[in-house]
């Protein structure tokens, strides 16, 4: 199966605070899973009341411990898909950017790819 990503994505970790546009409240808390230049992708307890649909239209709040500070944009819902590892259910959500500091998505993907490098060196036999 032919892979349609434009950009690679790279496993982080994180809270993502998801406000979907039309929707009172103080919004969706869900983890955040991967990141690349062009979107994100968390996961949500299945348990949550609200509805998120493909399409939806969005604005986010991102902190992840790589940045100091949260990163707020705007993106679309690409899709929602039901998920169960083990006993636990829970939507996984990929979202698109439409609108981000685009620097800052870039030195949190470098910064990452630092990890992932170190991570490397330090492994034994290497």
């Amino acid at each position: 199966m032919e892979d349609k990503r434009e950009f690679v994505r790279f496993n982080s970790s994180g809270t993502v605070i998801l406000h979907i546009e039309g929707v009172k409240g103080e919004g969706l808390k869900t983890e955040l899973v991967d990141i690349c230049f062009g979107g994100l992708g968390c996961t949500l307890n299945i348990s949550t009341p609200e509805k998120i649909n493909e399409g939806a239209k969005l604005s986010f709040d991102l902190v992840t411990p790589v940045w100091k500070e949260a990163i707020s944009g705007t993106g679309v819902v690409k899709y929602v898909k039901s998920m169960k590892r083990g006993q636990a259910e829970y939507f996984r959500i990929g979202i698109v950017f439409t609108e981000i500091d685009k620097n800052s998505i870039r030195i949190i993907l470098n910064q990452i790819q630092r990890e992932m490098f170190e991570q490397t060196k330090k492994k034994p036999g290497k």
